[in-house]
C-alpha cells in the first residue's frame, strides 16, 4: 500500500521471505521447491524502490 509519499509492505508470514531448514532437515520458505517466494521477494523490492522494468 502507499503510505504518504512512501510505500509499505505488510506480510503475515515471515518465513516466506527466508530460506530455512527445520530440525528434521526439511526445507521451508525460499528453500521449499516449486514456490514463487523468490520472485515475490524480488517483486516487492522492485515495487518498494519504484524500479522501472
Amino acid at each position: 500500500m502507499k503510505f504518504g509519499r512512501g510505500r509499505a509492505v505488510v506480510l503475515g508470514e515471515a518465513a516466506m521471505l527466508s530460506a530455512q531448514i527445520d530440525s528434521k532437515g526439511r526445507a521451508f520458505g525460499m528453500n521449499y521447491p516449486n514456490t514463487d517466494n523468490r520472485q515475490l521477494a524480488l517483486n516487492i523490492m522492485h515495487w518498494l524502490t519504484r524500479l522501472q522494468r
